[in-house]
């Protein structure tokens, strides 16, 4: 399945369960109730198979589903998790793995679609329409957007001109709200409460940090008033650049969404997520490599990618030393 998925859709949740047929040796039948999802897992030991099913939307019509999560069969493959098979399970259906082998486990990321209109805020396009529910203490802001970046800026300027703050990477710029900015980000806080030139020129320049914009519009999308009533976590597509600029402008809760990510998020080589751990400090990312690998999988892993993590520079000496004294 081709991850343009997440252009429509958020992940709202995320699990793991690793080796499904060693943990069920016989044929069991469990569910696994969250907040956004009920599902049941059917493990056939006799048939070699595992089924998901939603049992949430049980009476969900065929003509109204929609994908509900996608599901990320891997197994450990000569020191790198091997995706196996993806899947997308629809609202009030199944899916069947062909074959469950030792080893395999699997991922299941529980989705939301994404709306033009959140109860928030929406984008109104020429000659088109939007509707809301109004109450007595609705209010409401209109931002007018020229041609460019700002037509689908996720956090716009409210209180113009003063809210103004006009953000450049390369030849391109968006205006995004100061005020909103300075209370997500403790680094524009300290940028804008003194007399530093991103104050006096009200503008900030990111072309250092090695991004696009339409990476920063995703990290704004991820910090906007939006984002914090209608949960959303990152994806394979967009964590890195998240991490990024999450640990620029500190962010803690946005990197922890990340770091939680990257530990299921087998689209991305293993090695590559290893060398993030010092640079961004990760904690968390470092325990799972570990702690919470087997002896054998942390092995297989070191001799696989042993050019690189011997090589000057790639890891720390520190590190270095600790991944071997865990493989003794």
């Amino acid at each position: 399945m081709n991850d343009d998925i997440y252009v429509d859709y958020a992940i709202v949740e995320e699990t793991t369960a690793i080796d499904m047929k060693k943990r069920c040796n016989q044929s069991t039948t469990f569910s696994d109730l969250t907040m956004f999802a009920a599902l049941e897992f059917e493990i056939n030991s006799t048939k070699n198979k595992m089924t998901i099913k939603d049992i949430g939307n049980a009476s969900q019509s065929a003509n109204a589903a929609e994908p509900l999560a996608q599901i990320v069969l891997w197994q450990w493959n000569g020191g790198t998790q091997e995706i196996q098979n993806k899947m997308l399970l629809n609202t009030g259906g199944n899916v069947e793995t062909k074959s469950l082998n030792y080893g395999t486990s699997v991922v299941v990321r529980i989705l939301k679609k994404r709306a033009l209109n959140e109860k928030n805020g929406g984008c109104l396009y020429k000659g088109g329409i939007i509707e809301t529910l109004m109450t007595y203490a609705t209010s409401i802001v209109v931002a007018i957007f020229k041609n460019g970046d700002e037509n689908d800026n996720p956090c716009p300027p409210v209180f113009s001109p003063n809210d103004d703050l006009s953000v450049h990477i390369g030849d391109r710029q968006i205006t995004v709200s100061t005020h909103w900015l300075m209370s997500v980000s403790p680094v524009v806080n300290r940028m804008l409460s003194v007399e530093m030139k991103e104050k006096r020129e009200r503008t900030l320049n990111l072309d250092g940090l090695g991004i696009e914009m339409e990476q920063f519009k995703s990290f704004l999308e991820a910090i906007s008033m939006s984002a914090l009533h209608n949960r959303t976590l990152p994806n394979p597509k967009n964590v890195v650049s998240l991490l990024k600029l999450a640990d620029y402008f500190q962010v803690d809760w946005l990197k922890k969404q990340c770091e939680a990510h990257l530990i299921h998020c087998v689209e991305i080589p293993a090695i590559e997520r290893f060398q993030l751990i010092e640079r961004y400090r990760l904690n968390k990312l470092e325990q799972y490599f570990m702690r919470c690998l087997n002896s054998t999988n942390l092995r297989e892993f070191f001799k696989a990618n042993i050019d690189q993590l011997m090589a000057d520079g790639f890891i720390s000496k520190k590190l270095l030393s600790e991944l071997i004294l865990r493989l003794c």
